[in-house]
């Protein structure tokens, strides 16, 4: 994938089939198409949180798994400033039928937590 992405000059625009070609796997939403995907798309981008996550949420048949493996990387790159107050906000309290186990969780709260274990 980072070999395609080189010989494309790192351009979304040209590089784009090729890697969805190169990448695809017999079977669905799996891990080798999703993680190299991943690594092309911040190839591409990652001077930015936003950008980064929007090209790498749009890529692929995994795209939700590509986006969120993205952002995580991005997050740890940039922390929380470099996320959007308002993508902050709308994903700050999950909710969803899937996601009854996070009930009353409070994702920036949880994120501080976590940070405070590393140090």
């Amino acid at each position: 994938a980072l070999g395609l992405v080189k010989k494309h000059d790192g351009s979304i625009m040209d590089v784009w089939m090729p890697l969805h070609d190169a990448l695809r796997t017999s079977s669905w939403a799996s891990t080798p198409e999703a993680i190299p995907s991943v690594f092309a798309c911040l190839a591409m981008e990652h001077g930015d949180f936003r950008k980064g996550v929007v090209l790498a949420s749009n890529f692929a048949r995994d795209a939700d798994t590509i986006g969120a493996v993205a952002g995580a990387i991005l997050g740890a790159k940039y922390g929380a400033a470099g996320i959007p107050d308002a993508w902050k906000e709308k994903t700050r309290y999950p909710t969803g039928p899937c996601l009854t186990f996070t009930n009353g969780l409070d994702v920036c709260e949880m994120s501080q937590q976590l940070a405070a274990l590393m140090k």
